[in-house]
């Protein structure tokens, strides 16, 4: 009788070791997203706020049109070539969709540049002309390592649950 105790003792012990490593890796990864731009073939991410300024501009994809509530007045509308110079100079990666990355941090774009997240709602923010951004950390690909800004809506969490 005894051994069978510390048999079920054991196995109780395993149980519920498995599952605190479970919840402790999923826990680990909720900040993994999958990049994903559904009316374009790749998703576009600036590297710093210039990059962000002429994807918001250039409008790349319906996504980065409804961001267009920023504007510098110092700075004149961006066109497709100052879209394609930023992405020769680096401004601007193009990546494949369902393209992994990690979510480092967000802020908020304004006309002079990025700046912590402030409490103001979403409605607050687009009449003042201030975008939410994502920063994000490429897992995969030709470009892993690649630290990006990008809207919070081109993204999903890759991980469920347990």
């Amino acid at each position: 009788m005894k051994s069978f105790l510390v048999i079920v003792a054991v196995a109780v012990l395993a149980g519920l070791t498995g599952e605190f490593i479970r919840w402790r890796l999923a826990g680990e990864h909720s900040s993994w997203v999958i990049l994903k731009d559904p009316s374009a073939p790749r998703v576009a991410v600036g590297t710093d706020a210039q990059g962000l300024r002429s994807l918001i501009e250039a409008s790349p994809s319906p996504t980065w049109k409804h961001a267009g509530a920023v504007r510098s007045s110092t700075t004149p509308p961006v066109t497709s070539l100052t879209y394609e110079a930023a992405v020769r100079t680096g401004h601007i990666v193009e990546l494949p969709n369902k393209t992994r990355a990690k979510v480092i941090d967000r802020a908020e774009l304004t006309a002079q540049g990025l700046r912590p997240p402030t409490t103001s709602s979403g409605a607050g923010l687009r009449r003042e002309g201030v975008v939410e951004v994502i920063e994000i950390e490429v897992r995969e690909g030709p470009h892993k390592g690649l630290i990006a800004w990008l809207l919070p809506d081109l993204m999903q969490h890759e991980v469920a649950w347990p």
